[in-house]
């Protein structure tokens, strides 16, 4: 046995450790290790041209991994179905409601006007009902000229505040909480949620501390 031969032998033992089913259609690796490849959320190649490729999202901003980047630490397994990435390791709450969760920072508000929509969630379904949901300003917002500074939750648009009911002030004591049950928009198709921050005096990208944590509970 020449030594390429050999090294052919040694890679597919070590790399594989493998065997063929009886149809010879799979291969057995319970005997080995396997590693899906990783991204970034942002990174994910085309579902529609990866179809039945699975990544691991190394950086998923909320238990369903519907965002990732930022804050984001959350490992997820993802799999294409030819449309979208969907989850396959996210939590399904075990019969209660799943919540998503993330953090929006002053650097986030980057818009050189007094209103800006940042987006939390996609593709929500019509049929999502809400429970108890909450936004906590763990860091009090200041900076710039702005004498207020509110945010709402909602579909973008007018429809801003629909989830919230209305403005809630930030820029108070750090750690201000604010429970709320939203609720459900009243569509048949998908939407997207956005927290909607609106300054009184300053541009938001004038901002140079905050912290708002989100957290939306549903079924």
């Amino acid at each position: 046995m020449n030594r390429f031969t050999l090294l052919a032998v040694i890679f597919a033992a070590v790399c594989f450790g493998q065997t063929a089913t009886p149809d010879k259609t799979h291969r057995d690796a319970s005997g080995g290790k396997w590693r899906f490849p990783e991204s970034t959320f942002v990174g994910l190649p085309s579902a529609a041209s990866n179809t039945g490729y699975r990544y691991t999202v190394t950086d998923c901003a909320t238990s369903a991994c519907t965002s990732g980047g930022g804050d984001g630490s959350i490992k997820a397994d993802l799999r294409s179905n030819g449309s979208s990435w969907v989850c396959l390791t996210c939590s399904t709450g075990s019969g209660g409601p799943t919540c998503d969760s993330g953090t929006v920072l002053e650097s986030d508000l980057t818009a050189a006007a007094t209103t800006q929509e940042i987006t939390i969630l996609s593709g929500v379904t019509g049929a999502t009902l809400f429970t108890m949901s909450t936004l906590t300003e763990t860091t009090q917002f200041s900076g710039g000229a702005s004498t207020a500074l509110t945010v709402s939750m909602g579909r973008t648009g007018s429809n801003n505040t629909e989830m919230t009911g209305g403005l809630v002030p930030l820029m108070r004591a750090s750690g201000t909480f604010w429970p709320f049950t939203p609720p459900p928009p009243q569509v048949t198709g998908t939407y997207n949620i956005v927290l909607a921050f609106t300054s009184t005096g300053a541009n938001l990208s004038t901002f140079t501390a905050g912290v708002l944590a989100w957290r939306v509970c549903h079924y």
